[in-house]
């Protein structure tokens, strides 16, 4: 994050760069370690709250408590940042009493739990998400080449977005940052393995076209070696499916209108959802997240995914997403690993067993 011109006693002299307990002083290198700390403290339980500004700070701390220089946390430090808060501050009490955030002890049993299982389901997807960055990351060209370098932090924005919007009941919102999570993922994934070597001005010069384009037919493209070519043109189609169901969200339709209307004959107002609709929710998330770890399991070298889900001892990795059975599938082909050869039976009926969606 690059902080104001103006002179900042917070910033080293004659810099924007924000002072920071690494004693960096170049702006590239400072944002490189910040999201690498960002994914690991992600993957932690976010501090509980109230969504105001005291929340926001706590959250603040947590994510970035590693690099903050003393002084930094407690006083805002850039120009910017101060006029938030004075903002923020004239805002507050007007807005809670207007739009007052939804707490988990607030809810109907029922509710709570679903979306307490919202949370682990993002929780997991990060989890993915910060290994896959973190293990690309030692390679020493891993910035200069590699897109997820500097999409990661989008998907992460993504990914955190859909617990609030889902404790909020506006569920079509959270639906278009899936597909975000997904059209993001496609083209990272097609993107690298068509110019893997390319730094990051080259991709985006000769992939232009690409990025820009809101159309998915690229993922036809993608090798998806670490599948079984069974699976190939079924994972295809899932995305294609999840693509399109999550896009239905993006702009208006007459099936997004009809759908509203059927629900509010029923009685089914926004913010009063049922529980079999949370439920189709985190299955709608559970299927996209797996897409795109998928595609990021290949937009990246493949013993990533083998050190991530085989564990020392030859068995799966205990995560969510071992229950989708496209990750399932990559698991199975590192069933050659040594660690597994004297319990392959038993690791492939442990994960035929946990596969649920």
């Amino acid at each position: 994050m690059v902080y104001a011109a103006e002179a900042d006693p917070l910033c080293y002299p004659g810099t924007t760069v924000l002072r920071n307990k690494l004693d960096i002083r170049d702006q590239d290198e400072l944002d490189e370690a910040e999201l690498a700390f960002f994914l690991m403290r992600a993957d932690e339980t976010i501090p509980s709250g109230a969504l105001d500004y005291a929340h926001y700070r706590a959250i603040h701390h947590h994510l970035f408590q590693r690099r903050s220089h003393p002084g930094c946390y407690g006083a805002f430090s850039s120009v910017a940042d101060r006029r938030a808060k004075m903002l923020y501050d004239e805002r507050e009490e007007t807005v809670r009493n207007q739009f007052p955030k939804t707490q988990l002890a607030d809810l109907p049993v029922e509710i709570a739990d679903r979306l307490t299982k919202t949370e682990f389901i993002v929780r997991s997807y990060l989890s993915g998400l910060s290994f896959v960055y973190w293990n690309t990351a030692r390679a020493p060209v891993f910035r200069a080449n590699h897109l997820l370098s500097h999409v990661a932090e989008d998907l992460l924005q993504s990914a955190v977005s859909l617990t609030t919007l889902a404790m909020e009941s506006l569920g079509s919102v959270a639906k278009r940052e899936l597909r975000f999570l997904i059209e993001a993922s496609i083209k990272l994934c097609f993107v690298q393995q068509q110019g893997y070597d390319l730094t990051i001005a080259e991709k985006l010069g000769q992939f232009e076209d690409v990025l820009w384009s809101q159309r998915i037919s690229i993922q036809r493209n993608i090798n998806l070696l670490l599948l079984p070519e069974a699976k190939r043109p079924q994972f295809v189609e899932e995305v294609g499916r999840l693509y399109g169901v999550t896009s239905t969200f993006v702009h208006l339709t007459p099936a997004q209108i009809e759908e509203r209307i059927a629900l509010t004959s029923q009685g089914r107002l926004p913010g009063r959802e049922i529980p079999a609709e949370i439920d189709e929710f985190n299955q709608l998330i559970s299927r996209g997240m797996a897409a795109s770890l998928v595609l990021l399991f290949h937009s990246v070298p493949t013993h990533v995914a083998g050190e991530w889900l085989v564990q020392h001892d030859g068995t799966t990795l205990d995560w969510y997403f071992a229950g989708s059975r496209f990750i399932a599938a990559i698991d199975s082909d590192f069933d050659y690993k040594h660690e597994r050869q004297d319990k392959l039976a038993e690791v492939q009926a442990a994960r035929a067993a946990k596969v649920s969606f």
